[in-house]
This record gives C-alpha cells, sequence and structure tokens, in this order.
C-alpha cells in the first residue's frame, strides 16, 4: 500500500478512540455508581476534514468549562494526571447534561453522524446485593432485578441519545438481564 493510492478508501476500518473523562463507582466513593464516562471519537479514514486531535482538545476545553462552572468547581472534581476527573455530580443525569452539553459545544455532530459520543462501564459488580439478587442503581429502596435494570438502562439510552456503548451492564451470571437488554437495543446502535 505504501506509495500507492488508496482505492475506496471509505472501506478501511479505523479504531474508535476513546477516553475516561469521569471516574466514579463505589470504589472511588462517588454517588454516581458507573465506574466510568467516555467520550468516543469515531471518525473513519474519509472523513479527511475532521481532525480527531483538534475535536479531543475541544471537547476536553468544554467539558473542563462545565467542571469549572459547577458548584464544587475544579477542585470538588480532582483531576487525574491523565485527564480524567473524580465524579463529584449528584447523579448520573447531571453527568450525562454536562457531557451533552460540552458535546454540542464543539458543534461536529448532524443529524445524520455522530462523530463524538459518550460510553459507560456502569461496573454492575459494584452495586449488585448478592443477598436479594438485585441491583442498587438509584437507592436501597429501588432495587431492580436483570430485567428491570434492562429496562433501567433502555431508558437511560433514549433519554441520551448519544450514549453509544454501555461496558459490564450486569453482573457474570444475569442471563436474564442480558437477554432483555439484548432484545432492547436490537434497533439500536449501541
Amino acid at each position: 500500500m505504501w506509495g500507492k493510492e488508496i482505492e475506496n478508501i471509505e472501506t478501511y476500518v479505523v479504531p474508535k478512540l476513546m477516553f475516561t473523562v469521569f471516574n466514579g463507582g463505589k470504589a472511588v466513593g462517588s454517588k454516581v455508581k458507573f465506574s466510568r464516562f467516555y467520550v468516543i471519537f469515531d471518525v473513519k479514514t474519509a472523513d479527511i476534514d475532521i481532525d480527531v486531535n483538534d475535536l479531543y482538545f475541544k471537547v476536553a476545553s468544554a467539558i473542563k468549562k462545565g467542571v469549572q462552572a459547577h458548584k464544587l468547581g475544579e477542585n470538588g472534581f480532582k483531576p487525574g494526571v491523565t485527564g480524567a476527573y473524580f465524579n463529584a455530580h449528584e447523579n448520573f443525569n447531571e453527568t450525562f447534561k454536562l457531557l451533552e452539553d460540552a458535546i454540542a459545544q464543539i458543534g461536529v455532530n448532524t443529524a445524520e453522524r455522530k462523530y463524538v459520543t459518550i460510553g459507560i462501564n456502569a461496573d454492575a459488580e459494584s452495586y449488585y446485593q448478592a443477598d436479594s439478587q438485585r441491583y442498587d442503581i438509584e437507592g436501597p429502596k429501588n432495587l431492580f432485578d436483570g430485567p428491570m435494570m434492562a429496562d433501567w438502562l433502555t431508558k437511560q439510552v433514549n433519554d441520551h441519545p448519544l450514549l453509544s456503548y454501555i461496558e459490564d451492564p450486569f453482573i457474570k451470571d444475569d442471563v436474564a438481564g442480558y437477554q432483555k437488554l439484548i432484545a432492547n437495543m436490537k434497533d439500536k446502535d449501541v
């Protein structure tokens, strides 16, 4: 391929780039139970007018401004050396809103194409209650079994259209939860 013109450049696959922007979950003492929120860049070789470095710096800057504008400020989010922040938000929706606003500010996504999306590592093992066989995602008064958790995750996808990746949504043996989520996501690009 070196030195030759590439034919059908659209057919070449470029891996998506995914960066952790918020660390949360039980392990770090965050109120938000997902262990990671990611920003995902989906740029193909044919997208020669898109500069991924520029997108990254713009989105990172918009996220930083959103964190600085929060009542806790940047110190409350304890930025790490990797650029990821401790998730000091009160709930999932606050985190989604900050990320959605930051992505909207850079203005690259269109109705036809999403170049920048959001991913999560749900880390379900960390909030699963083995004694009751339920997920404690919204507090001990509102516990979910696997299919209920699948419906809750589906609601998140519907409420947050930029959510394109969900990692570890259930404990490893929750077949019913996985089956329900797969059925729910049949017509979605997640």
